[in-house]
């Protein structure tokens, strides 16, 4: 894609739309199962809608939890509502919140229990049940950032200028890392590909790798051991600092 320019310094990003074969990316259509037809267990029927809301271009958005009883919803409004879906048939709202600025698409942590809207966060109880956790810190001069996946490591956000992405790692209790800007022709999106990568565009797509971030926020002992070559051996201590203690710091 040529018209996507990676952030200064920034290594390009891989382009999907660029030389990746059909079925390199799960759920691209290219795979023959993919296309196998599926019998409906039941008809569908509609418990919410996330389109924008009157005077409103901001699309809602929805994450369901890995048990798919309780259903997060964002309408476009400015408000968050908690659905108990536990009997699809009976579906009902159990909890709504305000989401003030700072708030963004809803999605989930890795492990399911956490949902999150931007910098908001809430914690799945029980089926239809939410409470307010930790803000993550939002980047500066931003007024709101959607955040694709979250972890115990940390978590990735993006912000977006006009048809720009840029790509953060954030965590609570330091200030939000820039990972990389990328442009578009058309106001862009942002989706997960665990671990580290995201698929960013709209009609083109690249993929952000910043699996890197992740491992090291993960396990830094075991980063700094890999950047390191395992540490100082003792002959080494000895030679830089004469009469030292040496104690092994990498396994």
């Amino acid at each position: 894609m040529d018209d996507i320019t990676p952030g200064d310094g920034e290594e390009p990003a891989a382009t999907v739309s660029g030389g990746w074969p059909p079925g390199a990316i799960p759920g691209d259509g290219a795979w023959p199962e993919e296309y196998a037809d599926v019998e409906p267990q039941s008809a569908p029927r509609t418990v919410a809608d996330v389109t924008p809301a009157p005077g409103s271009d901001v699309p809602g958005s929805a994450a369901l939890s890995p048990d798919g009883r309780t259903l997060v919803v964002t309408d476009g409004t400015k408000r968050l509502a908690v659905w108990d879906v536990t009997d699809p048939a009976k579906a009902r709202v159990t909890q709504t919140t305000d989401i003030p600025a700072g708030g963004g698409g809803a999605s989930l942590s890795e492990d399911g229990d956490v949902v999150r809207s931007g910098r908001l966060g809430w914690r799945l109880t029980g089926p239809g049940k939410a409470e307010a956790v930790g803000e993550l810190p939002l980047p500066k001069g931003a007024e709101s950032m959607d955040v694709p996946v979250e972890g115990s490591w940390g978590a990735l956000a993006v912000t977006s200028g006009p048809k720009r992405f840029t790509t953060w790692y954030v965590r609570a209790g330091m200030e939000p890392a820039a990972l990389g800007t990328d442009a578009f022709p058309e106001v862009p999106h942002a989706f997960a590909l665990p671990p580290g990568r995201l698929v960013l565009g709209y009609t083109g797509l690249l993929v952000r790798d910043v699996s890197h971030v992740v491992r090291t926020a993960a396990d830094p002992k075991a980063a700094a051991c890999a950047a390191t070559g395992g540490g100082l051996t003792r002959t080494e201590l000895e030679a830089r600092a004469p009469g030292a203690t040496w104690h092994r710091a990498c396994p």
